[in-house]
């Protein structure tokens, strides 16, 4: 029989990984806005994730002696590869948002874009096999010994270190995200000098980017104390260090369900399924619109989408708004060179070419 916590971290798997993720990827496939390949691959990553984490509650419960090793040795290795894709991933988004809010210039030209999308969103998938098959050789006994790594019937709840490379690869990949993430916020802090109908959007993005680090950070400690306290390198209660991997488990399986509330509650989304958002709650292109409307300009920061084929109706119908009033006050602005680049986006100097997050 499932345990009182295994039933806890599969429902949170299953709500977050296995329902919500695929209904959210469905969801950015058939919206007007759509999203940028790179955060489609990180929600496709985090799928992976919840399988992965899940493998051994799928199998036969107990587990007996016939099937466990060859459970136990995929689960785990499945685990360390996914626990190094969705970290690179996570990193790849922040680092495709800091490309899209600091450095558009490295858009400029759209080959060199397409190619650092298309690193971006598969080079995770490519870390996750290396780590798969690393945990698969260093399974197999060198001296025919079994051994606390090998592959036995005890894979499961052995002491060994096979985890350490995958894991350890995570740890400084969290520490180089949060730098990246402290490095934009202070960046966004620093240009915020526009009107006041920017606040919302700028809050947005650092509300949703900010919640994302805190949770991985918190995560991290608690994943590093618990395998310090199991390893005897500092003194914790048998008890308390029980319970504390039993927390370390469901903050685990609640990773994939953050990310649908992360991606999942921005107004176009709930829209989509015919939840009404209140007009303050929404950011796309709102500081944009306004202040068209009232004749001033404004930055619509990191709305960007990868086609300019993907613009839907109202964005434009915006743009052509833009345009007439630039001509009418004798602005000399290139739009046909401007629709395929991703410089630093105004109402003043325009750019259509945005990512949609």
């Amino acid at each position: 029989m499932y345990s009182e916590a295994n039933i806890v971290i599969l429902c949170l798997q299953l709500i977050g990984g296995h329902i919500g993720i695929p209904l959210l990827i469905f969801t950015f496939i058939f919206m007007r806005r759509r999203r940028s390949l790179v955060v489609v691959h990180f929600c496709i990553s985090w799928i992976i994730f919840s399988i992965s984490n899940t493998l051994l509650l799928y199998g036969p419960t107990p587990l007996d002696a016939l099937t466990s090793q060859g459970i136990c040795l995929l689960a785990i290795a499945a685990a360390d590869g996914s626990t190094a894709m969705t970290t690179l991933s996570t990193f790849n988004l922040l680092f495709h948002l800091y490309l899209c809010l600091i450095r558009p210039a490295w858009f400029s030209q759209p080959q060199t874009k397409h190619r650092i999308k298309y690193f971006l969103s598969y080079s995770p998938y490519v870390l996750f096999f290396i780590f798969f098959f690393q945990t698969y050789a260093w399974s197999a006994p060198t001296s025919g010994v079994e051994g606390p790594n090998t592959f036995s019937l005890h894979f499961c709840t052995d002491t060994g270190l096979i985890w350490a490379p995958g894991y350890f690869f995570a740890v400084a990949l969290m520490g180089l995200g949060a730098l990246l993430d402290i490095l934009i916020v202070v960046t966004l802090i620093q240009k915020r000098s526009g009107p006041i109908t920017e606040k919302k959007h700028f809050t947005d993005i650092l509300i949703r980017m900010s919640l994302f680090t805190v949770y991985r950070t918190i995560y991290m400690v608690l994943y590093i104390v618990v395998t310090l306290g199991n390893g005897g390198h500092i003194k914790v209660g048998k008890t308390e260090l029980s319970n504390l991997s039993q927390v370390v488990g469901y903050v685990k399986a609640a990773n994939p369900l953050l990310v649908v509330l992360i991606l999942g509650t921005k107004s176009d989304v709930l829209e989509f399924w015919g939840i009404k958002t209140p007009s303050r709650f929404r950011t796309h292109y709102t500081p944009c619109q306004e202040a068209l409307n009232s004749g001033k300009a404004t930055r619509c920061t990191c709305e960007k989408f990868d086609d300019p084929d993907e613009l839907d109706d109202a964005v434009h119908d915006m743009a052509e708004m833009i345009k007439r009033r630039d001509v009418e006050s004798g602005r000399d602005f290139d739009w046909g060179k401007s629709e395929g680049t991703s410089t630093d986006v105004t109402l003043r100097g325009h750019s259509i070419n945005n990512v949609e997050y």
